[in-house]
């Protein structure tokens, strides 16, 4: 039985969803139900010791997914999962989102037992079932996910104990420096879909990240100028200056 909160959020979620709501389309699409065993063996307080109830498979999926398409920072997620209706909707209306740390602690794990690709590929098989593959071309750039640096005496680099500490860098920006990483994502023209994402640290320049393959049209930005991508790189006035390597028509 559902909350008296949670009742009263989904009244306000109806007012609001009539304006349109593209995560309510996007979450129906996918049969999340196929990322719980993906993710279900990172679980380690299933033994008879017990522990903290966990977080609900699914949910922490979703607010992976909602991480890498809104690129948004840990800190930064849990509060939108925490304020933002739709947010909450597509989540499905958790009692108690979890905290940034908890979602950092499952993304760690994920990279280190290399289950991020094994979610990543699910979902764009499921996408690609459903006749949602890439036809027009593609748009590949990159944005900047803040963290916490922690003390400044910390080790950096191979001596740190921390991966944050390890993977984490500084980056000058045109406002100041950013201490963090920078997710770098492909995403289809035809239907606003990410088809790759990579992660980096801060430091690492756009142009060092290809994401496209050959044969695929690709748009980048002006801070990709001088390096040729894998796929047929195209210029196009909408994203600034391309460097250009032979498009279709």
């Amino acid at each position: 039985m559902e909350s008296f909160d949670t009742h009263i959020l989904k009244k306000i979620y109806q007012k609001t969803a009539r304006l349109g709501d593209k995560l309510a389309k996007a979450e129906k699409q996918i049969n999340w139900e196929q990322f719980r065993p993906i993710i279900k063996s990172l679980y380690r307080n299933n033994t008879s010791r017990g522990g903290r109830p966990n977080t609900d498979e699914v949910v922490m999926v979703k607010l992976l997914v909602l991480q890498q398409w809104y690129s948004l920072s840990d800190p930064e997620l849990e509060r939108q999962a925490s304020t933002r209706i739709d947010f909450m909707n597509f989540l499905g209306f958790p009692e108690q989102p979890p905290d940034y740390s908890t979602v950092w602690q499952t993304r760690e794990r994920l990279a280190e037992t290399g289950k991020d690709q094994l979610i990543w590929a699910e979902l764009q098989r499921q996408l690609d079932v459903k006749g949602l593959k890439v036809r027009k071309g593609v748009a590949q750039d990159a944005s900047f996910i803040t963290a916490d640096p922690g003390p400044s005496n910390k080790p950096r680099g191979e001596e740190a104990k921390t991966r944050r500490c390890r993977d984490g860098a500084w980056a000058k920006r045109r406002d100041g420096s950013t201490f963090g990483y920078k997710v770098h994502v492909k995403t289809d023209l035809e239907h606003g879909l990410i088809r790759d994402v990579e992660a980096t640290s801060a430091s690492v320049h756009d142009s060092a990240v290809d994401l496209s393959v050959p044969g695929e049209v690709v748009y980048r930005d002006k801070g990709y100028f001088g390096v040729e991508p894998r796929g047929l790189g195209c210029d196009d006035e909408a994203w600034g200056s391309w460097s250009s390597v032979g498009c279709p028509g």
